[in-house]
């Protein structure tokens, strides 16, 4: 192990410029492959250090370990390639760890470009329990740094522009993970350039200052406190793929919203925390796409609470046939465009958004956006309901095709007291279900003096089993069979296979016919 005091020197009072030193000890770690200990100390530098060799460790004692350049216009300490030359291809080869140490610049916010911790052109590189303020950017990466992880670091936002800083193209790489991050900047907590992605954030916490001098050429609308597809440095546009941000509290936000990207994305949302409690200055919304093209958006288990002053939680712009966004599972409970608060389960409905699928629980209800028509489960008649006004109204969907069994039946009357010959209806297709007011029976004719006329109806069931009931007639007329006749003949979940139609008279010969009518309904 090296010591970069007992063995090069540095003094670490904050006042002796310890450049050489620190230099000269990083230097040694990567040429003999031994890891390097910067004991605690307030480390004056007047330039960038910069760590170039691949398996490279070093170590401090937590907080307590401080570097401190001098200087706001370069980056503080740099892991990997000492200039910003695009590469190409993988990256260097797998590259060691740096933790327990801050980087702490001389003043707030410098709007340099300058980085606190760079990773460049730097493979499977670890950052573990670092803390970074007063630079424009706390982390930034560029060049393939493929496969880098960051563990429980934080980028003090009062001191940031951009909390992390993920550059355009083949600069920053994929497959980079961020764990237990905490966050924040001015202008945003992590800026992703367009053309690249691959990145997972796993809990922690994001956040963004109140909008002053360093961003008050930035309108309101573009801030965010993530901001995808826009580079920080060019303002180049371009689309990102493979963003999770998974169990992160976003809070402390002021004038922006929460996600904003500025070309198609593929994110998915799970598990946030979002809280704009700020009343004087509070949050626009949770997501805002620009050019939103072919985007896939998940948001799962996202409750959003406090005050908002957009209208609406969400709003896209310039989608594409092949936009998709979809919900499950989340809430809000918010006052939104200066209104009372208001409590809802699906920020698609609250926002009007037409284009995506959601499935949620609000006023006692399960419900289901599909598209801009919204399903739920009428509590009392167990039927399906439609809305396709977003919830003001809601109408019985009619599930049931109406299947005809035939025209009509028409049984031969037998005489004497003995039904005749009988005539069947048999159904397209089986159905279990019958309209009481679709089946009737029809007698024309003249009816002698006392004649009555029997007309007996019978269901057979798939399972073979014959319910009947009879109607007797008087006169010429029309039966209509009743809900309590259907519920006689019923069988439950059975299927009618066909029906039969008997009829009979109490007279020696008769001058009545006898036509029966009817369809059902085949179940949905």
């Amino acid at each position: 192990m090296i010591n970069a005091k007992t063995d090069f020197g540095a003094k670490g009072d904050g006042i002796a410029d310890d450049t050489q030193s620190l230099q000269a000890a990083m230097n040694e770690a990567g040429r003999s492959g031994k890891v390097l200990y910067v004991p605690k100390g307030s480390y004056k530098h007047s330039a960038t250090l910069v760590a170039g060799a691949n398996d490279f460790r070093m170590f401090g004692d937590g907080t307590p370990t401080v570097f401190k350049p001098t200087y706001s216009n370069a980056d503080g300490i740099v892991f990997g390639l000492s200039t910003n030359t695009p590469q190409s291809g993988s990256g260097s080869k797998p590259s060691g760890w740096a933790k327990d140490f801050a980087v702490i610049g001389p003043a707030p916010k410098p709007n340099t470009n300058s980085a606190g911790i760079k990773l460049n052109g730097i493979r499977q590189f670890r950052v573990e329990n670092t803390n970074v303020t007063n630079f424009d950017i706390g982390y930034d990466l560029v060049n393939n740094c493929f496969g880098s992880s960051f563990h429980n670091i934080r980028a003090v936002w009062t001191g940031l522009n951009v909390g992390i800083n993920l550059r355009t193209g083949l600069q920053s790489g994929n497959d980079i993970q961020f764990y237990n991050v905490w966050v924040g900047g001015e202008k945003a907590a992590v800026h992703i350039s367009g053309f690249c992605g691959g990145f997972q954030f796993w809990g922690g916490q994001f956040g963004n200052t109140q909008r002053t001098a360093a961003s008050t050429g930035i309108p309101v609308d573009e801030r965010g406190v993530v901001i995808i597809g826009k580079d920080y440095v060019t303002g180049e546009l371009g689309g990102v793929a493979n963003v999770t941000i998974e169990g992160v509290d976003i809070e402390g936000f002021q004038e922006a919203w929460v996600i904003r990207t500025f070309s198609p994305v593929d994110i998915s949302l799970r598990g946030l925390g979002i809280n704009s409690y700020d009343q004087t200055r509070p949050g626009i919304g949770v997501l805002k796409m620009e050019n939103a093209g072919p985007s896939t958006v998940s948001l799962i288990r996202v409750p959003v609470i406090g005050k908002f002053s957009g209208d609406r939680l969400i709003e896209i712009e310039s989608h594409q046939s092949g936009f998709s966004i979809h919900e499950f599972g989340c809430r809000y409970r918010a006052a939104i465009g200066g209104g009372t608060t208001q409590d809802g389960g699906s920020l698609l409905v609250q926002s009007r958004i037409p284009n995506g699928q959601a499935i949620f629980r609000d006023q006692g209800y399960s419900k289901q956006l599909l598209d801009d028509v919204l399903i739920r489960r009428n509590q009392t008649t167990k039927e399906l309901e439609i809305s396709p006004d977003w919830g003001a109204s809601w109408t019985l969907i009619n599930t049931r095709k109406p299947v005809y069994y035939k025209s009509q039946a028409s049984p031969v009357i037998g005489t004497g007291g003995s039904y005749g010959a009988v005539s069947v209806m048999r159904p397209y297709t089986n159905f279990n279900i019958i309209d009481a007011e679709r089946f009737q029976i029809m007698a024309e004719g003249s009816f002698a003096a006392s004649e009555t006329v029997t007309v007996k109806v019978g269901f057979i069931w798939s399972d073979n089993v014959e319910m009947t009931l009879e109607k007797k007639m008087t006169a010429a007329g029309t039966i209509w069979l009743g809900d309590e006749d259907f519920a006689a003949l019923s069988r439950g979940d059975q299927n009618v296979v066909r029906l039969c139609v008997y009829a009979k008279t109490t007279a020696a010969a008769t001058g009545v016919s006898v036509t029966a009518y009817g369809f059902g309904y085949n179940r949905v």
